[in-house]
């Protein structure tokens, strides 16, 4: 008996053992190392956080240390900027042609690509010729015309009799200040106009240099630009998964579907105010040359140009012909403000409803 209740007594007491073995983990156990998903994304973001506070407070301690590294970054990054911009703007193109060739079922679905994205290229390429070509001499002529001595000699003349008969009408107003202004700033706008010619070779040649970097980044952006349009279901992968890598898969669909919203709208809007922009250059330009107003050309491309800016554009376009003509003929200046702003009213009401109110 008292060997049979011992036996007991020891079966109970290693029972209890690996009962208390299975509760309690071993001290060994204590420090074994678990990897917690939650923890190692607070961590991560963390050190970003820091990373982006010490980069912020080195920004503002060495701002112009600072300035000078972002635009170096720029400068190196400023191909691909171009490219990208470059791309943006022609794909609307390159997928509507490439549409078109699609449904002639005569060509491969490679071919049709290439050759979309080589059409769309030569009709900005024909475009930009026909500028070099067409308007920019005559834009080059307007200018010098209006830049040259004897039209600014004429213009001092016409403003100082002008001044002359207000005198005589308002003779209470003295208007000496004025014509005493006018005569000490013609000659030092004629030396200014001296010095800039003697500085004009060395101008020129840094001007040259400028021109010759210019056109190699240019190049340059074309060619990545192309790359970007033909792999451009490459590029969307690669972004996608880097994005699905960091990011809950539910945000990056939201994300993305908000960024195809704005992509659709910011599109339009660019395509419909081009659009309705060239228009109105182009109507601007008929009214001009049919009221006979000179420098119809130039103040055209500025009305055209300037109508890009919404609400205040058409205004920031009319100052420039006002103010021209006020020096020519007053009676022209108010002819040409009355000509803009039918054109503005047959814009605002007619032909900008048309072409963006669906974008």
């Amino acid at each position: 008996m008292p060997k049979q209740s011992e036996e007991f007594n020891n079966n109970i007491e290693s029972s209890q053992g690996t009962e208390d073995s299975k509760i309690m983990p071993s001290r060994k156990d204590n420090y074994r190392f678990e990897s917690n998903r939650n923890y190692s994304s607070i961590c991560i973001y963390a050190l970003c956080v820091i990373a982006l506070g010490t980069v912020i407070i080195y920004a503002i301690v060495n701002f112009n240390e600072a300035r000078e590294i972002v635009g170096r970054v720029i400068k190196v990054l400023s191909p691909f900027i171009l490219a990208f911009f470059i791309a943006y703007i022609l794909h609307p193109m390159v997928v509507k042609i490439d549409k078109y060739l699609k449904k002639t079922k005569f060509i491969s679905e490679k071919v049709s690509k290439i050759l979309s994205i080589a059409i769309s290229y030569l009709v900005v390429l024909g475009m930009i010729t026909i500028g070099l070509i067409y308007v920019i001499p005559e834009l080059y002529k307007s200018i010098s015309e209006l830049t040259t001595i004897n039209r600014i000699n004429a213009l001092v003349t016409m403003v100082t009799k002008t001044l002359n008969d207000l005198e005589n009408k308002f003779p209470n107003i003295d208007f000496a200040i004025i014509e005493t202004k006018i005569e000490e700033s013609l000659p030092q706008f004629i030396t200014y106009g001296t010095n800039m010619i003697k500085d004009l070779v060395p101008m020129v040649f840094t001007v040259s240099v400028y021109i010759v970097k210019a056109v190699i980044n240019l190049l340059l952006s074309v060619v990545i630009s192309v790359y970007m349009l033909s792999d451009k279901a490459n590029f969307k992968i690669a972004i996608k998964k880097g994005l699905y890598a960091f990011i809950e898969k539910k945000k990056v669909d939201n994300f993305l579907q908000t960024v195809k919203e704005c992509d659709s709208i910011f599109k339009g809007f660019i395509i419909g105010k081009s659009i309705d922009s060239l228009i109105i250059g182009t109507l601007c330009f008929i009214a001009m040359s049919i009221l006979r107003l000179p420098y119809a050309l130039l103040l055209s491309v500025i009305v055209g140009i300037t109508n890009m800016i919404p609400y205040f554009g058409p205004f920031i376009g009319a100052i420039p012909g006002v103010a021209l003509y006020l020096l020519i003929n007053p009676i022209k200046s108010i002819i040409f403000a009355i000509m803009i702003f039918v054109l503005q009213q047959f814009d605002g009401l007619v032909l900008g409803p048309k072409i963006l109110g669906n974008t």
